[in-house]
């Protein structure tokens, strides 16, 4: 039985020393097999799943380069980036797809700019999905009936010279069809005549007649010859349709020496999808392959930090340098702090065991009492009173607190602080909205609070909100930590988001004031 769990590892492995850049990305995700996918990986949420069956269908370089697409696709960030409001996931994927192809070579069957008329080259995946999606709801528009209220609206006639026009055309209609029945019938009691050349006056008068002419001069010998050629012609376009079909299933490769795997490991089919690449029977597939996408700030970071690694130290292995200046001026787009928000959240949530008389004992029944878990953390915030930041802001600052933290959050207590701390303990977050006092005097020390929060292992995170102009805390517990800065303007963000990120379990973001 093959391990494909191992023949992934090689992959990595190998990139360690040819891929670099390929190989950091990979480290960022979780493998988990998948039976019930249709498609050999897909990625999203913080893994790549994969189907066992169909990996066991594949040769190591196929592997290879259905990771390789996965790797690219994560490095452009599509499966977390912000998505359009009632996306399709369908086209997600082919747009997805698109970019893909047009920056990095892929060598397996997938979506390709030149699968769609009209389409250029060298857009953004946002670019790329609006197009699509148009092409897409045109193609579907052109294989549907006409709308019926303008059929009816159309078969009714305005006037009563439309009235006699519509009886004359259909008077003259029958009077054509018994013709053309009288012409029918005299054929069948006749042999057919010889086909005229239709190669350069195509339904010339003059040229049918004077072939006519020619066939009639020539005789028995003409027609012979004639039939001798149209034969010769038969039988060389069926060899060539034979040597072309010969040449196009030759296993492993297609018409520009890539590799063509087969539809059902692509989820493609070999049709010409000029006419339309979503009418096909993959279409299913290809909305499960982005059914993991959603926004996710956090990982977005991590590839970030990929690709801040590779511009410093210039290990980019096989990325081309077109699509390198694409992914550096992904590293300037504005982060959402609510995103960054609802993960922290996430990450300082644990689950409390309590015990409850309405639940029994699974063990000794209603003799005695039962478990339930709940959601719940406790969250220690520090906030910056010092003359630099606004008291609008702190104001502000505890708004956007108070609706990302108002459920899933059991104690919610506060420090204001500037050189020192403001009170011996920390209030409640409903008492210090209405404390807010800033003195004015300048000067700031994160240093007190990171101690609090070290010598109290109860709280679960610690978020700071300030301007960020004070030496750095060092955060004397072994405990892992979890703690969030959140600045006051993105000027702020940007001079000392370096610094933070090399704490070990420190992030941040900012919040924007509303204009």
């Amino acid at each position: 039985m093959i391990d494909n769990s191992k023949r992934i590892s090689k992959i990595g492995e190998k990139w360690f020393l040819s891929e670099p850049l390929l190989f950091s990305v990979y480290c960022t995700h979780e493998f988990k097999e998948n039976s019930r996918l249709s498609i050999p990986f897909r990625t999203g949420q913080g893994r790549i799943e994969y189907n066992d069956s169909i990996l066991n269908n594949l040769s190591d370089r196929d592997m290879e380069e259905f990771l390789k697409l996965e790797m690219v696709r994560i490095l452009l960030k599509h499966p977390y980036q912000r998505l359009p409001s009632n996306a399709e996931g369908e086209v997600l994927t082919v747009a997805s797809n698109v970019t893909v192809t047009d920056n990095y070579k892929i060598r397996i069957k997938t979506d390709r700019v030149e699968d769609f008329e009209n389409l250029q080259h060298k857009l953004c995946f946002e670019e790329y999905y609006h197009q699509l999606l148009n092409w897409k709801n045109k193609a579907d528009k052109d294989g549907k009936p006409e709308d019926e209220s303008e059929e009816e609206k159309d078969d009714e006639p305005e006037t009563q010279n439309e009235v006699d026009e519509d009886k004359n055309d259909e008077e003259q209609n029958i009077a054509g069809q018994d013709l053309s029945d009288e012409i029918s019938k005299a054929d069948e009691n006749t042999e057919p005549a010889p086909l005229p050349d239709m190669g350069e006056n195509e339904g010339g008068s003059e040229q049918t007649t004077e072939d006519e002419a020619e066939s009639q001069s020539s005789g028995e010998g003409g027609q012979q010859v004639e039939d001798d050629s149209q034969k010769n012609e038969l039988d060389g376009s069926v060899e060539e349709g034979e040597k072309g079909t010969d040449d196009s299933t030759q296993e492993g490769t297609d018409a520009s020496g890539e590799e063509d795997l087969s539809a059902e490991n692509m989820g493609t089919d070999s049709s010409d999808k000029r006419n339309n690449p979503f009418d096909s029977m993959d279409s299913e597939k290809k909305e499960e392959l982005s059914e993991l996408w959603e926004e996710n700030q956090e990982v977005e970071n991590s590839i970030n930090e990929c690709i801040q690694g590779a511009m410093e130290r210039d290990l980019w292995g096989s990325v081309p340098g077109e699509l390198q200046e694409i992914l550096k001026a992904s590293l300037h787009v504005e982060l959402d702090y609510r995103q960054i928000l609802h993960s922290f959240k996430t990450s300082i949530t644990s689950s409390h065991r309590k015990l409850t008389r309405m639940k029994p004992s699974r063990r000794f029944g209603f003799e005695m009492m039962g478990s339930r878990y709940d959601l719940a953390a406790n969250l220690l915030l520090a906030v910056d009173v010092s003359g630099s930041v606004s008291k609008e802001e702190v104001s502000y600052f505890y708004g956007i607190i108070n609706k990302f933290f108002k459920y899933g959050i059991e104690n919610l207590d506060v420090f204001q602080f500037d050189y020192a701390l403001k009170s011996k303990r920390p209030v409640e977050m409903k008492k210090a909205k209405n404390q807010i006092t800033i003195q004015g005097r300048g000067g700031t020390n994160f240093q007190p609070v990171a101690d609090y929060y070290s010598s109290h292992p109860e709280y679960d995170g610690l978020i700071y909100f300030t301007d960020g102009y004070a030496r750095l805390p060092v955060y004397k517990t072994k405990r892992l930590i979890n703690v969030l800065w959140v600045y006051t303007s993105k000027a702020e963000y940007d001079v000392h988001k370096e610094y933070v990120e090399k704490l070990p379990r420190n992030r941040c973001t900012y919040i924007p004031m509303p204009e």
